[in-house]
């Protein structure tokens, strides 16, 4: 166990050395744009992620942006070592399974690497779960202090933390009417644990999730984006007929878990049912996002994991069949999760650092005049970087509807599909061609492709884009 939670916090760390991207650059504009820590509410922006953007607040400016992502690995790291503490009164095989299943998911790994609210609210949500569990057991004040602490600070890092709370909330109400107590008891006990917690979704929900605006960004087929979100949980290929055959196991997996909780008389089927089922899917119709991604539903996947290892050792422990499919089961998680996480490792969220240091170093004059194919999203990433080129060299930026007569030096296209192959040239805007330099990959999921083409007319970078 301990061996998954250093390989967990080994593969974390490494991938927070990778480029930053787009969402981490605009949530870090959006801590450095305020002046007091109280004005992170005011930000209506889907990025500000309360509690990541109060800490990079609190960091102020870093020459290396890895010192951005420190929350995210701590609280990334932190999860895998509760889970398989939390999972260890189950059995050693469960905890070791749940920690190995924490450790090296891919999604996991990715999230809890970035400079985002995900990892925090994935580490508040375990605390608020077992923190619960352990209340109900045996109550005192500060296991409900603690908890009171966890709901609130699980609601900071990303709103997303709202199915685990609506699936906490509705497990105490039926795990209490079960208690002999009278019903004045029974309630006045619930109503004790989750006032300071209700409160706590109002208030955030009136000062600011009301008000939120989206950033914008390509929009998916909700049942799409659910089905991607199984199938990266379970840690099976996406595509043809092992995607068909991940989501039946999944399926089956989930069913056969909630029914062995049930067998048991333990009222925690129902929250892993609401968790992984019904929450997300009243928020769903409650509020249908216009932009939804499988990171939304990643509070969802530790707990998946928690349920699933049961299972995984109950199969084990049952017969020579059994076991043959728990380690096929873990052959294929770890071997799947490793190729994306080694692609993450080796590739990264994009190249765009080495890609303007590449400019810089094939433009003779000072300064390297660039445009692209999207103003909003290249030129935040452009101009973060901009920061980092040697001295005597100045990035300048052109927006499509301002560039030079005779073009940019260079005009940069982005892409997120992985198999993208980008045309050797392409038409500028003043009829002029420009040649595909060089190409910049991205492993998937956050971040893009770049392909840095060169202004054929200008090769010697001494036109004047003045």
């Amino acid at each position: 166990m301990l061996a998954g939670v250093t390989a967990g916090a080994v593969l974390r760390v490494w991938a927070a050395f990778d480029n930053f991207w787009l969402d981490e650059i605009m949530s870090l504009g959006l801590a450095q744009s305020i002046s007091h820590s109280w004005e992170i509410l005011t930000l209506h922006h889907d990025n500000n992620h309360i509690l990541n953007t109060l800490y990079l607040f609190l960091i102020g400016k870093q020459q290396n942006w890895v010192w951005y992502r420190i929350l995210s690995v701590v609280t990334g790291t932190a999860s895998v070592a509760i889970i398989g503490y939390g999972t260890l009164r189950r059995g050693f095989l469960e905890a070791t399974t749940a920690t190995v299943l924490a450790a090296l998911s891919y999604p996991l790994i990715l999230y809890a690497s970035e400079a985002r609210g995900y990892a925090p609210a994935v580490l508040f949500s375990l605390t608020s779960f077992f923190l619960l569990q352990g209340y109900w057991q045996r109550r005192t004040f500060w296991k409900l202090v603690l908890f009171w602490t966890s709901v609130a600070l699980g609601l900071l890092s990303h709103f997303t933390f709202i199915y685990v709370y609506l699936s906490l909330f509705v497990w105490s109400v039926v795990y209490k009417i079960q208690d002999k107590n009278n019903r004045l008891e029974t309630w006045t006990e619930l109503l004790k644990c989750h006032t300071i917690p209700i409160l706590c979704v109002i208030l955030l929900y009136v000062a600011s999730v009301r008000h939120m605006t989206v950033g914008g960004g390509p929009v998916y087929n909700t049942f799409e984006v659910i089905r991607r979100a199984v199938l990266l949980a379970m840690g099976v290929p996406e595509k043809g007929i092992a995607g068909s055959l991940g989501i039946i196991t999944a399926f089956a997996l989930l069913s056969y878990g909630i029914y062995r909780l049930q067998r048991k008389n333990l009222t925690s089927w129902i929250f892993y049912l609401c968790v992984l089922l019904l929450a997300p899917t009243f928020v769903l119709i409650l509020n249908p996002p216009e932009h939804f991604y499988f990171r939304y539903l990643l509070v969802c996947f530790p707990f998946f994991y928690l349920l699933i290892s049961s299972v995984l050792a109950s199969l084990y422990r049952n017969s020579s069949l059994g076991k043959i499919l728990y380690v096929l089961f873990l052959l294929v998680f770890i071997i799947v999760n490793m190729q994306k996480t080694a692609d993450l490792l080796k590739i990264g969220r994009g190249k765009y650092f080495e890609a303007i240091s590449y400019m810089a170093e094939n433009t003779s004059g000072d300064e390297i005049v660039v445009g692209s194919d999207h103003d909003y999203r290249n030129k935040i990433v452009l101009s973060f970087y901009g920061r980092y080129l040697p001295e005597g060299k100045k990035l300048v930026y052109r927006d499509q509807n301002k560039l030079p007569p005779n073009g940019p030096d260079w005009v940069i296209t982005h892409n997120q599909d992985i198999g993208f192959s980008p045309p050797p040239s392409i038409r500028g805007p003043a009829g002029h061609t420009y040649t595909l330099a060089r190409s910049f990959p991205y492993s998937g999921i956050s971040g893009w492709h770049w392909f840095v083409y060169r202004n054929d007319s200008n090769l010697d970078g001494s036109e004047n884009h003045k």
